[in-house]
């Protein structure tokens, strides 16, 4: 998974309320790169996870 600088991310839960905001604004880095065979997790502050993103491509 490649994200350019600039670009951001937005998950919403099934009641349209944004639980993950992700901006890409690194100074040096022109892009933000997610390797094949990561598991990446993110969990809101009740410990549900909200996002659950597996990159095996």
């Amino acid at each position: 998974l490649l994200i350019d600088r600039g670009a951001d991310i937005k998950v919403k839960d099934n009641n349209r309320k944004i639980v993950l905001y992700l901006v890409v604004l690194a100074y040096r880095v022109n892009k933000l790169l997610i390797d094949k065979g990561i598991n990446l997790k993110v969990k809101d502050n009740n410990g549900k996870t909200v996002l659950y993103l597996v990159i095996s491509a």
